[in-house]
């Protein structure tokens, strides 16, 4: 398994970020095609929708959060129409969405990287091989 990260917001940064899949699925897997894809996006940054540049991104119905919101829900509907168009060539999509603030979390502390990555290895599993075009929450029970 493999993690590399894409800055959606740079659209620059594509061609080298397919150069960098096809390297590591050749290189490390012997294979020229993937079979899971884990979306994930967002950043913390408080602006006003009118005050909100094009880098920026603001999932929670908070003022100031209007483009980050906007950006989640896209990835999440980027995510469905991913696992039908790509269903058939028999890769699954997904996408995770991590918290949180120590304070607002059920469980009364912040995601740690191995709290996500134990999700996100999950869904690559053959257990998860049913779970398709979800948005799966991995956030400690924030907002609930």
């Amino acid at each position: 398994m493999a993690a590399l990260q894409l800055d959606a917001g740079n659209v620059r940064s594509f061609d080298t970020f397919f150069g960098q899949v096809k390297g590591l699925l050749k290189d490390h897997y012997g294979a020229e095609k993937f079979d899971i894809i884990i979306n994930n996006a967002g950043v913390g940054v408080h602006a006003l929708f009118t005050e909100t540049t094009e880098e920026q991104f603001a999932r929670f119905s908070a003022p100031g959060y209007s483009a980050y919101a906007a950006m989640k829900g896209g990835i999440e509907v980027l995510t469905r129409y991913q696992a039908k168009e790509l269903g058939a060539r028999g890769i699954r999509a997904n996408c995770v969405a991590p918290g949180a603030i120590k304070s607002v979390t059920a469980l009364g502390r912040a995601g740690l990287p191995t709290d996500i990555g134990g999700a996100v290895a999950f869904l690559c599993t053959d257990d998860a091989g049913w779970i398709n075009g979800q948005r799966i929450e991995v956030s400690g029970g924030m907002n609930l």
